[in-house]
């Protein structure tokens, strides 16, 4: 996911993100809570959004995004559908994000 992120972004001359761990614990607890609350939202069953859940996990940020997926079954797919919309599409290619963490949550999931 990572490198379909960077290319769509070299595509447009943003450089790339690079992987971060404690992006990746947030986005791994905000993947399990919509699994185990049968939801998906930018905001959890807390009701914190991205910016609280990647504070709690110790990330120190001045710009935070999020895109969020569901149903799909590959990443092109995924990428297809984020790259159609446009917030989704701003997010990939904010030049202000450097950093990037994902969570794959088929596991959680039913």
């Amino acid at each position: 996911m990572l490198d379909r992120v960077n290319a769509e972004r070299s595509k447009q001359g943003v450089p790339p993100l690079c992987y971060n761990k404690k992006l990746n614990a947030a986005a791994q607890a905000h993947s399990k809570d919509q699994a185990r609350n049968d939801r998906m939202s930018l905001s959890d069953s807390n009701g914190s959004y991205p910016a609280q859940r990647v504070t709690a996990q110790g990330f120190k940020w001045s710009n935070v995004g999020e895109n969020v997926a569901a149903g799909q079954r590959d990443v092109a797919t995924v990428m297809t559908g984020w790259m159609n919309s446009p917030g989704h599409r701003a997010n990939i290619l904010n030049r202000d994000y450097k950093f990037f963490g994902l969570h794959d949550g088929r596991q959680y999931t039913h």
